[in-house]
């Protein structure tokens, strides 16, 4: 690594060099160094120094060339590890270069909105908030202020639906101030949600949110499709008008036009609370009835009468903005006249909230549009579904990429053990299947003495199986939803003995190392529901939805969910299956064959023997 490791070891005396972070480094110079369009999809396996294995070229070739790079994250996890760590660090090796996070508006505080809300049973949260916010110098964001309940971040939060351009110019714009900050920055840290809502804006304005770039590195870069297909769809409730209704009248003192919006949000509530009782679920033909089509018709007049009405400032032009966006997206909906690139459903929450829900299948066209003559490096530990990455680099629109694949530099062999229980008779859609699986579960639990972090598929299982160990009784049980992320492994680390339970955000992304998880246990083979409309649509678009749909999915979250046992040359485990299709099904096979090989364990008994070798 010539000069570069001489620094890598100068900053960092235990540093080995490593011919798989050589293999990494040399693909993503090619990358930089090509000076325009080049596409390279490169997969690092656990313990590939990704983060690090991009961010030095990428400062290295900034330095020289003075160019400017997004970087685009999945989530907070690794957004915080880059801002606070990665970064710091790569620059002790590389050079000195400016670098931001920039969020979506949504986590600043918007000082408009503060001095608005008044709800005296939040005063002590109120408080708290104008605290911070007058101090010199911070952020701004919300997650600096611990312990705000979601109804008060929502009711103070910047908001895209009623933000106007100029407003966002206010000297004590936090947002601005932050978008400001981050368009003079070299390199700036953002997450999928953002980069989507970047390259959507551009059809309307030019440098979009983000400004111009002429690098983008997506990291965690399986999440991107789906990221994409939520950003480019819509959430329709009737609190959508409910929301724009109060805003029209606190902004703009139009009341019997916010009242009219209310109406029309109750009406829609009814309506949607009749179809889903109906049995209407996954619409597959226009929802067109009298009441639907009289709904469209009384929000089509409210809305030409504000918009013909309402003062013309930038605030009243974002309100008419969003109005139209709700107009449109409730036609569309209802019509149904764009059923192939979209799917719809109805949904009802466990809030009771009803909603139109619509998500964009065709991502892969969107983003290959988008990046233009961008040099587009995508990096994850799991991008080959066992297909040369032909899944992602289709679902990702990455035409024409350069694939890489760097294996992890673990010892998997000696270090860890795979396990599928032999006590586990039956598949997950048997009946006895939960009382052997959490059976299992709390052996497992044990025998690892409690080191155990639990990846479930629902949130049904999830809740069964934190009861379970409640009752076992010999050891901390915490889940997910209890606390932020970051606050969950925190307390696993700082009490052994603790099992975290998580389904989602938890099978991705997290890096808890030494033994305070000896033990990843993941209750079935993640495939997608059948029921899931996202995944039913494109099965329908495929030629062979299980091949090339289903089996690929399931194949890189596994992957993931197993990227969470080792996360160091010294870290030993076990990775359990409660779901012996692992073992008895083809696809199982499969699955098996895509995961660093370990030696198999077949009983609860024998995890002990194993990590106190």
């Amino acid at each position: 690594m010539g000069n570069r490791f001489e620094r890598l070891k100068a900053a960092f005396p235990d540093a080995e060099e490593r011919p798989d972070q050589q293999r990494y480094w040399n693909a993503i110079d090619k990358a930089l160094v090509s000076g325009g369009r080049y596409r390279l999809m490169i997969e690092g396996g656990c313990g590939t120094g990704k983060s690090i294995g991009y961010l030095v070229p990428l400062i290295e070739h900034l330095v020289k060339t003075g160019g400017r790079a997004v970087i685009s994250t999945a989530g907070k996890t690794l957004q915080n590890q880059l801002i606070h760590k990665d970064i710091p660090l790569a620059r002790k090796i590389a050079g000195n270069v400016s670098f931001r996070l920039l969020q979506g508006k949504s986590n600043y505080i918007c000082q408009e909105r503060l001095k608005e809300y008044t709800d005296i049973k939040n005063r002590i949260h109120l408080e708290a908030i104008n605290n911070y916010s007058r101090k010199p110098d911070v952020d701004g964001m919300l997650a600096d202020v611990p312990g705000l309940p979601p109804e008060v971040t929502a009711a103070v939060c910047g908001s895209n639906d009623t933000c106007g351009s100029n407003d966002c110019r206010k000297k004590e714009c936090f947002f601005f101030k932050a978008k400001q900050r981050a368009l003079e920055a070299s390199i700036v840290v953002v997450n999928h949600h953002l980069l989507v809502r970047h390259f959507d804006m551009q059809k309307k304005v030019p440098s979009g949110v983000l400004g111009e770039f002429n690098i983008l590195i997506v990291d965690e870069a399986h999440e991107l499709p789906d990221v994409a297909r939520s950003q480019l769809g819509f959430r329709l409730t009737p609190g959508s008008f409910y929301s724009i209704s109060r805003d029209i009248e606190k902004r703009l003192g139009m009341t019997a036009s916010a009242r009219t919006l209310m109406s029309i949000g109750l009406r829609l509530g009814k309506f949607l609370e009749r179809m889903v009782n109906s049995g209407v679920f996954r619409i597959g033909k226009p929802l067109i009835t009298d009441e639907s089509k009289e709904i469209l018709h009384d929000l089509e007049q409210a809305a030409a009468v504000i918009t013909q009405t309402a003062p013309k400032t930038d605030q009243s032009s974002s309100l008419c903005d969003k109005l139209q966006e709700l107009l449109g997206q409730l036609f569309a909906a209802i019509t149904i006249k764009d059923a192939k690139d979209f799917v719809y459903w109805l949904q009802k929450d466990i809030h009771d909230v009803y909603a139109i829900e619509c998500r964009f299948l065709s991502p892969r066209f969107f983003l290959d549009n988008s990046f233009g003559d961008k040099c587009v490096i995508m990096t994850s530990a799991t991008l080959d579904a066992g297909d040369k990455f032909k899944f992602i680099i289709g679902d990702t629109g990455l035409t024409g990429a350069v694939t890489e694949s760097v294996p992890s530099p673990f010892d998997f062999k000696s270090n860890c053990r795979l396990l599928i229980p032999n006590s586990i008779k039956v598949e997950p859609n048997d009946e006895f299947f939960v009382a052997q699986a959490l059976k299992a579960l709390n052996d497992i639990a044990i025998s690892c003495s409690g080191r155990l972090l639990g990846l479930f598929t629902s949130r049904k299982m999830l809740d069964l199986a934190y009861e379970s160990l409640l009752r076992l009784g010999q050891f901390p049980v915490i889940k997910q939803g209890q606390d932020t992320v970051d606050n969950l492994i925190r307390q696993v680390q700082d009490r052994p003995g603790t099992i975290l339970l998580g389904t989602n955000s938890l099978w991705t992304g997290i890096d808890i190392r030494g033994d305070a998880v000896s033990c990843v246990v993941i209750d079935r083979i993640p495939f997608k529901s059948p029921e899931d409309p996202v995944h039913a649509a494109l099965c329908e678009r495929s030629s062979n939805p299980f091949r090339f749909v289903s089996l690929p999915k399931a194949m890189m979250s596994a992957r993931q969910g197993a990227g969470r046992l080792i996360r160091s040359k010294t870290d030993r485990g076990v990775l359990c299956f409660l779901d012996r299709r692992v073992d008895t099904k083809t696809y199982g096979k499969t699955l098996r064959d895509s995961l660093p090989y370990m030696p198999r364990l077949y009983s609860t008994t024998e995890i002990k023997g194993f990590l106190d070798s």
